[in-house]
């Protein structure tokens, strides 16, 4: 989390040496301990961080960073993010900590534009789209995330800052918007959306 806030912050100003060898030091430190024993979002923010630091700092170990990085962001999109657009682990709250990490992968891409990054772009936007209309499903008319799974309000961006946030990078969700009396059946993640007139509810149904 330190290393990605230094790069958005220090983007476009000039960097204090003594700062840009603190992040370096950071990202090596990073680099060799992947939390591949905690899996899913932690694993996720590490993979991010190494993109962002690699794009940041020139040389050699900072390319290799990068790939490093690009490498488990989209093995983990394949694992973590189900065919319905979820996030494997059924929370909304998770699932939007980690659509948010793929927009800023895909803001940071754009903004250093470099074309070994820019390949996997479409493929990030592709599923952001998708990560949007799951998300539309399970959040309240007022705003708020279902409370499915390890979920606490404010902890994560809303919906509606994920929606204008995908707006301003050109992405929308794969989702119209749900109509009154249609039902959406989230297959992959076991999840039910249904609204009438009179009703509307969300449903776990495994």
């Amino acid at each position: 989390l330190r290393i990605v806030n230094w790069v958005k912050f220090f983007n476009g100003r000039q960097v204090p040496d003594e700062i840009l060898e603190s992040l370096y030091c950071n990202l090596c430190w990073l680099d060799g301990r992947i939390e591949w024993h905690l899996m899913a979002n932690h694993l996720f923010a590490n993979a991010k961080a190494l993109v962002f630091g690699g794009l940041f700092i020139d040389g050699l170990s900072a390319n290799r960073i990068l790939r490093h990085g690009l490498e488990i962001v989209d093995q983990q999109i394949d694992e973590q993010i189900l065919q319905d657009g979820g996030h494997f682990e059924r929370s909304p709250m998770y699932h939007s900590i980690i659509l948010e990490d793929i927009l800023d992968l895909i803001a940071v891409s754009a903004a250093y534009g470099l074309p070994e990054v820019n390949r996997h772009v479409e493929k990030w936007s592709v599923v952001a789209s998708k990560m949007l209309g799951w998300l539309e499903a399970l959040t309240h008319p007022d705003g708020c995330i279902a409370h499915f799974n390890d979920v606490a309000q404010h902890h994560a961006p809303s919906a509606s800052q994920l929606v204008k946030y995908a707006a301003d990078l050109g992405i929308s969700s794969a989702s119209a918007g749900q109509k009154q009396g249609q039902l959406k059946e989230l297959s992959s993640t076991g999840f039910i959306r249904v609204k009438t007139e009179r009703l509307d509810v969300m449903m776990n149904v495994g």
